[in-house]
């Protein structure tokens, strides 16, 4: 099937684009549901591709940061994640750059450009989303 068509005898090829989006479901039948539909709505699409997602949250909720999360590096994870853990983002603060830095064996100052980063990317994609 040619999704060519002809104006004023010149070929016009229709607008290619790419879409992504990603679609949680916990329920093995419901997964086989939704997709289902997908297919069948995207029936008409020359070429498409589905990707099944493992490791699920049991409770997925969609994330206006998610972009923003892939974007951060393994290493500025590893800092975010024990600054959570340990109690940097409590208020009072639980635990101190210094004793984050000795965990991770960087500086404080290491430690704290990681975390930036990590803030700066999420806090940025928030307001990207909310306006």
């Amino acid at each position: 099937m040619s999704h060519q068509r002809s104006t004023a005898g010149t070929a016009v090829e229709p607008p290619t684009a790419h879409v992504s989006f990603y679609v949680s479901v916990v329920d093995g039948e419901r997964a086989r549901d939704v997709l289902g539909h997908l297919t069948d709505c995207l029936g008409e699409a020359d070429r498409y591709t589905v990707r099944w997602a493992e490791d699920v949250q049991s409770n997925p909720v969609f994330s206006p940061t998610a972009p923003a999360a892939d974007a951060v590096t393994d290493t500025q994870l590893r800092a975010a994640r024990l600054a959570v853990e340990r109690g940097y983002y409590d208020r009072p603060k639980s635990v101190s750059l210094d004793t984050l830095a000795e965990e991770l064996d960087v500086s404080p100052s290491e430690v704290s450009r990681r975390l930036g980063e990590v803030e700066r990317k999420l806090v940025r994609s928030l307001v990207e989303y909310r306006g």
